[in-house]
This record gives structure tokens, sequence and C-alpha cells, in this order.
């Protein structure tokens, strides 16, 4: 049986987990599959396949702070003289710096994880036939790992991002291109980049969609405990995302304002937590209280296990990201049937062409809110009078497109 280890960052219950998940199901048992985590305890860990054998890379697990914010940490260690792991860390991470690269630094951190090492993993230090990078960009830590840390026949990589909006070192990527016998993509988008940006590498570059289960998100959809309480009468608008910059939660919240100053009765419901600003104040809703729409941008706990309900009950699905790898969160809202509005990013032109689909621009890096609220919240209310389509059992991806992937092995 051939092996495959699979590398992430952590295993957490959005898109990209899902889309890993989905993969798997489709592999099977036909295959000896590992997954080695860098960041253990995320709550996707706990619905993986029983075949699947879960490992935590102790070199970077034990050295989370290092990893996520050297540049605070390694003063930190200096200052609290610990200067056995503070100063080779100040000095391989600033070679790395200095390089271009960050593959020494990597190097560094994983010493200790090698065949012979205090945090040696048998299961680890064989021969795999085939070691995936499936974070992908920026994930430079686990680029290095995937495809020179582990010894294997071959390697591949995925980019689920825009790469116009995500830092690359172009030597770490080069590095992991020059070795890596497939690259990718989730969208036609991503590819195009990639394409562009590596053209030395460019016909290792494929297109995978994102997988969906229909059946199950169907069937999840007609859960009554999610939480979900749709505002009686109003226009209900839900979008689904963690809350982070890339998510354009911001343009969101103008249109709902505009919506308000035009005297519709909008209520937006926002599944997802805030993951980037630490524990002080959800940021979104102050910039709710500044605009006077508080009372209506209602914003869920950090992590809702079951979102089909709310897009299923939404009157309008709405996605403003300023940048997508494939849109999942779209792609669910297309197969429950949601009429939907959606920027021009990822793989939403695709999506989108359906009866029920508004495709707006793409946001640019200067785009103001303010400036294209108006249009959005016209958008929104033209998708408010849109047919809801039935929910879909019809796959979005074909099983062909994991064809490339599997003539690796």
């Amino acid at each position: 049986m051939k092996k495959i280890l699979f590398s992430f960052l952590k295993m957490n219950t959005a898109g990209t987990e899902k889309s890993l998940l989905e993969i798997l199901r489709r592999l099977g048992d036909r295959y000896e599959i590992h997954l080695a985590v860098a960041i253990p305890g995320g709550t996707g860990e706990k619905i993986f396949p029983e075949n699947v054998q879960i490992h935590h890379i102790k070199g970077f697990s034990r050295n989370v702070a290092l990893i996520m914010e050297p540049k605070k940490e390694i003063p930190r260690r200096l200052l609290t003289l610990r200067w056995r792991s503070g100063i080779p860390a100040a000095y391989h991470y600033l070679r790395s710096v200095m390089n271009g690269s960050l593959a020494e630094y990597a190097a560094w951190l994983l010493r200790e994880d090698r065949a012979g090492g205090r945090n040696a993993n048998p299961a680890l230090d064989g021969e795999f036939d085939l070691s995936v990078d499936f974070t992908g960009p920026p994930g430079e830590y686990l680029e290095y790992y995937a495809t020179n840390h582990i010894k294997a026949k071959r390697y591949a990589s995925f980019i689920h991002f825009d790469l116009d909006w995500v830092p690359l070192r172009q030597k770490t990527s080069e590095m992991v291109y020059d070795k890596c016998d497939g690259v990718f993509c989730v969208s036609e988008l991503a590819l195009d980049q990639f394409r562009e940006r590596f053209p030395k590498y460019a016909h290792k570059g494929h297109v995978l969609h994102n997988f969906t289960d229909n059946k199950l998100i169907i069937e999840k959809a007609q859960e009554s405990n999610s939480g979900y309480a749709p505002v009686e009468g109003a226009l209900n608008i839900v979008s689904v995302g963690r809350l982070t910059y890339h998510k354009g939660v911001e343009y969101a919240l103008y249109a709902l304002k505009a919506l308000a100053d035009d005297g519709v009765d909008a209520h937006w419901h926002f599944v997802g937590g805030v993951v980037e600003y630490g524990s002080g104040k959800n940021p979104y809703l102050l910039l709710a209280e500044q605009l006077g729409v508080a009372d209506r941008a209602h914003f869920t706990s950090a992590e809702v296990k079951n979102p089909y309900p709310y897009i299923l009950g939404a009157d309008v699905y709405v996605q403003l990201s300023r940048s997508e790898g494939y849109g999942i969160a779209m792609a669910e809202a297309c197969i429950l049937g949601t009429p939907i509005v959606a920027t021009n990013a990822g793989a939403a032109q695709s999506l989108l062409d359906r009866p029920n689909g508004i495709l707006l621009p793409a946001l640019k890096k200067t785009t103001r809110p303010e400036d294209v609220a108006p249009s959005i919240a016209a958008a929104i209310r033209r998708a408010a009078t849109l047919p809801r389509q039935a929910p879909s059992l019809t796959p979005l991806t074909p099983l062909t497109e994991l064809q490339p992937f599997l003539d690796l092995l």
C-alpha cells in the first residue's frame, strides 16, 4: 500500500481543512494516509477518517511562538536570559531573513525531529511515496518541511490563496517548486497567477477545485439546533468565514449602512470568529457602532459547527472577499440554492454562472468601502428578488480533476 503524507498548519474546520477532508474521503482506504500537523489542538482533528494517522511536528508545536511571532519571541527570550534558545534562534532567524528564505530557520527548529533526535517520530522517518505541502504559501515553514525535511519519492504542493494578496519569499517558493512534481491550484485564477509568477514551473501546475459533500451539506442545513435566528420580516443577509482582512468585512458594514440609509430593514449575520486581533473587542463591532448599524450586524462566536442553516435560511448570501483561493462557503451556498452576491475573487466567476448569482468587480487594494457601498447594496437588493434554486446533489467538481494528483502515485 502506497504511503502519502499531508502537512498542515492547524486543523480547524474552515475551507482549507474541509478541502483536505474531502480529498481524503475520495482517497478512501486505498492508501496509507498520514497527516503531519504543525500546531496541535485544532477542532478539525476529531473529524478525520479513522484510517488517517495524525502526527504532531514537535519541532514546530513546541516552538509556536518562535514561528508565529519570531520578532517578539526572540527578544523576549533574550531579555529573560534564556540564552540557550534565544541566541541560536536569533542567529538562524536573522541569517534566514538576510538570505531571503526562512529555510535555514525552519531547519534549526526541526533539528531534533530528524531520525535519532529526541523528537524523532519513527512513523515520519521512513520514505513516503508522496509528500504533500497542503497548506501552501504563505506557509513557509511547512513548505520547507514537506519538501526538504521529509523523504519521499515525489512531492506536491497546493495553492489555496490569491498570490497577489499573500507575502511570498521568492527564494523559498523556487526551492519548493523546483522539487515538486505537481502544484495544485484551487481555481483558474490561482493557476494563472502561479504560471505568471513562476514561469519556469508552469508545466507543473494543475487546477484542482475544492470538493464538496453535497448530500451532507443539504442534510445539515435542515438541522434546527444551529442557533440561527433570522429577523422576521427583515432582509436577512449571511456571510460565512473567518473575520479577517481578506474577507472584506468592512465593505459589508458600509453596505449595511447604505441599505439602512435607503430605508431597507436589513440584518447581516456574520458566521465566523475574529481570529487576528487577540482578546480585544471585535474591531468590526466597533466599526458597526461607528456607522450606526450595530443593532443590524450580528456576529457569531468563534466557530459555528454547522453554518449551513444560516446559508439556507438567508435571503441573500454575500461574499465580499478581497481575495480567495476557491471560496468554499460560496460553493456551499450554490449547493443550497441561495441567491448570491460576491466579488470576483477565487472561483467566483465560474461558481456564479447561475440564474441567481451576481458577480461584482474584484476589490483593489485602493478600493474604499464608502465608495462601493451603494453598488453593493443595490446588488443585494436585486439578488433578494431572484428565485431561490432547489438544493443540488450534482457535484461542483468532477472526480476527474483528482487524476493528475493520483498520477503522482
